[in-house]
């Protein structure tokens, strides 16, 4: 049995220590600074591999991308942002043996085994070994006949060779690739073998006194050569699965000046990188851009949206969703088409959120973006997405229409708060301009079922707002949620507290945090843990390279207004974070993943930040009162507005109590080994019967800093017929 104790008795055992003390509006007790990992060597710890629609195998290293079809074989190096695509295309082999021409398979199917690809043609088996940094291309030719052998290759690049190079090596002002010195492979010997290069045909010779009994292997080696550093990095952003306890972190990564790729790598609890679990969401030579990722708590799995330009649909930005388990093998699965292709327009800028509900009945993803038809008009449209990655409806959601207007820049809260606050529901964000009011922002409320309410005017006042966001909800009273909304204005970021009452009625508060909290003036970002409200803002433009002195802001709603709790500095220079809440999924409050990037020798680099938004310290220190072999164990967290579950171990027979009090720093030795860690002069409250309690903290701001202790007792075994276990101190954060 679980005894569920509201916060009464914990206001009671602090009230009567005189702790009351009144939160103003600066950082209480100093700032947590937040622990900040780079990860940028994990989206390339091996090679990525992907099939295409068309069965295109695809594979990507750090400095290359190549493909694999009937054709042939395909290398494309990694030159950098100003790069053209500069492709090598591996074409029509021929053999010939003693002079005799021999007969290829000329449409080979590609198969892979791991990190190898292999392309049968009969006599000639090309084998492929991919590693994070090269390629190996092996051919092997297995044939009876007897004499010379000579082998020819078809190269298509539009690179040239750079006769100023020892070897073969293609080249343009960007870069190239080095195609390295060819061996014949004999026995457990590799000879130098010569390469020629004519006319676009690599040749290579052996001669019938170099062969032995077995096979011919030939193996040259390719790699990049690029003038810039590769896999430029944009738009980062963040999930976090509650089951699994991972983060997933999507990128979009600049290969060349026509072709962006989408990867993910997923990080534990702690933000650790985990090994081996970068995934290409697209790597072919599409361009793909602006990721966004979010997780569905009862599938325990992530859908990640971005804009492609799709060949398939005249070459038009497309919506696409891939999903991926947590858990597991951490599937990828195939992508789905998410915008239609039958309405006109082209499709950018996607945002998805999902709903944390596991009650019986569906849960789903949110998908919405812009669908624009013109410079000046552009609609908002979503789309209601399943656990497997498939849409709900073959209907896109019609969330707002053009109506002659530029509706864009359109964010969606990760969570709907299903199954956490009293009004569960998306609000999806976006900026409307048009020449006449200049830009402002708008909102739609979208329920978990999929129902769209009418639009609501954020802010149309005379300054040029835009580029919105929108934190997962928060229960800010009985009955009512709230929403925080930022943007940015000239020189200065903006904010409302949405207040959603039952009924529907909705309240808007105004907030300007630059001028009240030197917040930032670039780039907002906000997130909820389901108490409190966390905001991100650069102090100068992104693009600039000057210390950007990003920081986060966390805010207590506290008498209907917002109150300063905690401040945190992201150290370096850093652009583009993005906040979730492990509430966002289902979670307790009272941490925050940070995916950004900080620029590091001229780069921007992957980064990842853990964030309590909390006061410093520990929450919870046990104190070494046990004996007799009965324990306390005590999990969750000390957050304003969450709980606490403590659970008595090693009970045996005994009655079980657990004890909420005051902490005894100096515990009182009491029945031999054991010890009492409550105070004798404060109010003592006495849990008996249930070896399990559940113990919440009230959202009062007093509390903040503030100690109290359970300790659990063992009634009709040990030395005095009691036992005692460690006692938990506990600090309100």
């Amino acid at each position: 049995m679980l005894l569920a104790i509201p916060g009464l008795a914990l206001l009671a055992v602090l009230a009567a220590r005189g702790a009351a003390q009144e939160l103003t509006g600066s950082a209480t007790n100093g700032a947590t600074e937040p622990r900040v990992l780079a990860h940028g060597s994990a989206l390339f710890d091996r090679v990525l591999h992907d099939v295409d629609s068309n069965g295109v195998l695809w594979a990507r290293g750090a400095s290359w991308k190549a493909s694999f079809d009937s054709a042939g074989f395909t290398y494309l190096p990694a030159l950098g942002a100003g790069a053209r695509s500069a492709p090598l295309a591996f074409r029509r082999p021929a053999l010939r043996v003693g002079a005799r021409e021999v007969l290829l398979e000329s449409c080979a199917l590609a198969t892979r085994e791991g990190d190898r690809v292999i392309l049968d043609r009969g006599a000639l088996r090309e084998i492929y070994e991919l590693r994070p940094e090269s390629v190996e291309q092996r051919f092997e030719i297995t044939t009876q006949l007897a004499g010379d052998v000579e082998l020819e290759l078809a190269l298509d690049t539009m690179l040239a060779d750079d006769a100023r190079t020892a070897g073969l090596c293609f080249a343009d002002a960007c870069g190239g690739v080095d195609y390295g010195d060819a061996f014949l492979v004999r026995g457990g010997a590799k000879l130098p073998l010569a390469t020629e290069h004519r006319g676009g045909v690599l040749r290579w010779r052996i001669s019938a006194a170099d062969r032995d009994d077995g096979p011919v292997v030939i193996d040259p080696l390719l790699t990049t050569r690029a003038v810039a550093a590769p896999n430029a990095l944009l738009s980062p952003d963040i999930a976090f699965d509650l089951t699994n306890e991972v983060y997933l972190c999507v990128y979009e990564l600049v290969f060349d000046e026509l072709d962006h790729d989408v990867l993910c790598v997923m990080l534990d609890a702690g933000g650790n990188p985990i090994p081996g679990s970068a995934e290409g969401i697209d790597i072919t030579s599409r361009f793909a851009s602006s990721p966004k990722v979010a997780n569905l708590n009862s599938a325990d799995r992530f859908l990640v949206v971005s804009s492609i330009y799709d060949p398939l649909n005249s070459n038009r930005p497309m919506i696409f969703g891939r999903a991926r388990d947590a858990g597991g093998n951490r599937f990828l699965h195939p992508e789905n088409l998410l915008s239609d292709p039958s309405l006109a327009g082209e499709n950018y800028i996607p945002d998805v959120g999902a709903d944390p509900s596991t009650e019986p009945g569906h849960q789903d993803f949110l998908v919405v973006w812009a669908n624009s038809l013109s410079g000046t008009q552009a609609a908002i449209q979503g789309r209601v997405v399943m656990a497997s990655g498939f849409p709900r409806s073959s209907l896109v959601l019609p969330i707002q229409a053009a109506n002659f207007q530029r509706n864009w820049n359109v964010a969606i809260s990760n969570s709907n708060g299903n199954g956490l606050v009293s009004q569960p529901m998306w609000l999806v964000v976006y900026t409307r301009s048009t020449p006449a009011t200049g830009s402002d922002v708008y909102l739609h409320r979208v329920l978990p079922d999929g129902t769209v309410q009418p639009e609501m005017i954020v802010d149309a006042g005379p300054q040029d707002d835009r580029s919105p966001q929108v934190s997962s909800p928060a229960e800010l009273a009985p009955g009512e949620t709230g929403y925080l909304v930022a943007y940015e204005r000239p020189l200065a970021v903006a904010g409302v507290m949405v207040r959603v009452r039952s009924g529907g009625q909705t309240v808007f508060q105004y907030q300007d945090f630059e001028q009240q909290f030197s917040a930032g003036r670039y780039t907002p970002r906000v997130e909820s843990d389901g108490q409190r409200f966390v905001l991100t803002a650069s102090r100068v433009n992104p693009n600039s390279t000057l210390p950007d002195y990003t920081r986060a802001f966390t805010f207590l709603y506290e008498n209907f207004r917002l109150v300063l709790h905690d401040v945190a500095t992201l150290p370096g220079v850093v652009t583009e974070p993005r906040i979730v809440a492990q509430r966002s999924s289902g979670g307790l409050g009272s941490s925050y993943g940070i995916a950004f990037l900080q620029l590091v020798n001229g780069w921007r680099q992957p980064a990842f930040a853990l964030y309590a938004g909390q006061m410093p310290g520990p929450s919870v220190e046990m104190l070494a009162t046990a004996c007799d072999g009965l324990h306390l164990n005590a999990t969750g967290s000390t957050g304003l507005g969450n709980a606490v579950r403590f659970e008595l171990l090693g009970l045996g027979a005994d009655l079980p109590a657990l004890v909420l009090g005051g902490a005894n720093v100096f515990p009182l030795p009491f029945c031999g080994t054991c010890a009492l860690g409550l105070r004798l002069d404060l109010p003592t409250f006495a849990f008996v019967g249930s070896p399990t309690l559940l113990l919440s903290v009230p959202r009062d701001t007093w509390l903040l800093g503030e100690t109290f202790a359970v300790q659990g007792f063992g009634i009709g075994a040990g030395t005095c017929g009691l036992r005692f276990s460690e006692t938990a101190k506990l600090t309100v954060r």
